[in-house]
Order: C-alpha cells, then sequence, then structure tokens
C-alpha cells in the first residue's frame, strides 16, 4: 500500500510549521549544531523513536519503522535545509 506523504504532512500542519518556526529561532552555522541536535533528540524522545550519535554528538541518527532500510538525511544549516530520502 502506497503512502500518500501529502496528505500526511497536511495531518500534520501545525506541528511541522511549529517544528519549523523553533528551528529558525536557534540559528547555528557550520555542522555544530548543539541547539538543533538538542531539540531534534528532545522531539525524538517525545514521540518514542529510538536515535543515537553520529560521527559527531551534533548528528542525530534515528529509526523509524521496519522493513527494508531506508536511509535519510537531512540537515538545517544557516537558515537552509537540504535532505535526501526513499520513498
Amino acid at each position: 500500500m502506497a503512502i500518500d506523504f501529502y496528505k500526511e504532512a497536511q495531518e500534520m500542519r501545525d506541528q511541522l510549521v511549529e517544528w519549523r518556526r523553533t528551528f529558525h529561532q536557534m540559528p547555528e552555522l557550520g555542522l555544530e549544531l548543539p541547539k538543533t541536535s538538542a531539540y531534534v533528540r528532545e522531539e525524538l524522545t517525545k514521540m518514542g523513536v529510538d536515535f543515537g550519535a553520529g560521527n559527531n554528538a551534533d548528528h542525530v541518527i534515528a529509526t523509524i519503522g521496519k522493513g527494508s532500510p531506508c536511509i535519510m538525511w537531512g540537515g538545517i544549516r544557516a537558515g537552509r535545509r537540504k535532505g535526501r530520502g526513499c520513498g
């Protein structure tokens, strides 16, 4: 069964807007993102998502769902969002 990501995003709209606004209130440059990664870890904990650290303490690696492996990468840097993923 295909996932309707647009529908799910619409259902989460208020939460997504809140997260975006929070990220914009804590600008950080470069690859050192202590405030951003702390916030991401806090939100993942609230959602019951398992996570760990990457090569850098500011990198967060989360495991969401089950099934075929999927790697997603997202970063917020200097107010620009970048990301890669699979669907």
